[in-house]
């Protein structure tokens, strides 16, 4: 009778070794599944993204072409020379000089008439700042 029972003892921990592993194994299955699951939720929510940012190149590839057009346009014209160099601003200092208007003097070299009165006006002020400098007070002793 005793090996009888060693025996069925020994039966009974195979029994309960074999439903341990089976119950592991149902556990690691579940726990697959389970990461599995996140893994794919997580390739939807990256390709999602993804479908938003290759929209997001896309416009900004447009944006930026009509931008490079616009600056080809802009690069394209001519440009508007100064109005006023250094040759005309003499000489519209020597006209003034001589008695000219300013009217006179834009028609003559080309210019806008306020842009010689501007001129003349500068002119002025610096002579007249040329002309009084300003005083330093006295240092105090």
């Amino acid at each position: 009778m005793n090996s009888t029972i060693y025996i069925l003892a020994g039966v009974a921990l195979s029994i309960a070794g074999v439903a341990l592993c089976l119950l592991l194994f149902i556990s690691l299955k579940r726990a697959l599944r389970r990461a599995d699951d996140a893994a794919g939720q997580q390739r939807e929510e990256t390709s999602g993204r993804m479908a938003q940012i290759e929209g997001e190149v896309q416009r900004l590839e447009q944006r930026l072409r009509r931008l490079e057009d616009t600056a080809e346009r802009v690069a394209s014209l001519p440009l508007a020379g100064s109005g006023l160099n250094l040759n005309k601003r003499s000489q519209a200092l020597r006209m003034h000089r001589r008695g000219e208007t300013p009217g006179r003097i834009a028609a003559a070299l080309g210019l806008p008439e306020g842009e010689v009165q501007f001129l003349l006006k500068v002119q002025q002020l610096t002579a007249g700042e040329a002309a009084n400098p300003p005083r330093r007070s006295p240092a105090p002793n």
